[in-house]
């Protein structure tokens, strides 16, 4: 019962942050009004918002104007339930566990923003530091030199090359790798940034090949980034051993 509980909340919370997302992009108020149809603009009844069942009883239509919706609210609900029920298995029911899924939350908001803006809104980043700043106390077992290893490895060389090659990587990424290399230490975060550059890589190259950008066209690298955060906070230290 208790990881259906957390699989529910996962998938509530899931749909609270992609709603808000939705409507921070489109410079919509997100704390007050209800949910409405993006098409009809019907406002939305309790019963057409309980996530992932909604979708599925409405078969991936408006109940009011019968305009297909997007199978990614679903498949998106679904995944941060999934989280959740990761982050109870890894760490247990523990205050842990809570502050590394509240992280996930405002990374996966972070990726979304930055695909489509190119940018990662400061309030995001002043966010994080809270589920940062109390996994660092409940968790005195990380040095203070390991701390500011994993905050200064990565986000320094992003630094570093933004010195060398204007403008290598956002600002905001500098802050993203700086704020999660504390929290994780350096070889969960050199772990992140090795995903974030091999994915990323992966793709421009299909991206290139297909002629779809040019080489010189920037891609938002945060969604990367934090994939390989979320991926490290999940990464058992066996794994780790053989960096």
């Amino acid at each position: 019962m208790i990881y259906a509980y957390c699989f529910m909340i996962g998938a509530c919370s899931g749909s609270f942050v992609y709603a808000a997302t939705w409507r921070y992009l489109r410079k919509i108020d997100f704390v007050h009004g209800r949910s409405s149809c993006p098409i009809c603009h019907h406002k939305l009844a309790w019963y057409d918002l309980i996530p992932i069942i909604s979708w599925i009883w409405l078969r991936g239509k408006c109940r009011y104007c019968k305009t297909s919706i997007s199978i990614a609210y679903m498949l998106y609900e679904l995944g941060i339930a999934i989280a959740a029920l990761l982050c109870a298995f890894a760490y247990g029911i523990t205050i842990e566990a809570a502050c590394v899924f509240i992280m996930i939350l405002i990374l996966i908001s972070m990726a979304i923003i930055d695909r489509a803006t190119m940018v990662i809104p400061d309030g995001l980043q002043l966010l994080l530091i809270i589920p940062i700043g109390i996994l660092t106390l409940i968790s005195p077992e990380m040095s203070l030199t390991h701390h500011l290893l994993g905050a200064v490895s990565i986000s320094g060389f992003m630094a570093l090359m933004n010195r060398l090659v204007r403008d290598s990587f956002g600002g905001g990424d500098v802050k993203l790798m700086y704020l999660c290399g504390w929290a994780l230490g350096w070889r969960r975060i050199v772990l992140a940034a090795l995903i974030a550059v091999w994915t990323a890589g992966i793709y421009v190259i299909y991206l290139i090949w297909a002629k779809h950008v040019q080489r010189k066209t920037h891609i938002a690298f945060a969604p990367y980034l934090c994939a390989g955060i979320i991926f490290s906070l999940y990464a058992d230290h066996w794994f780790l051993l053989m960096l």
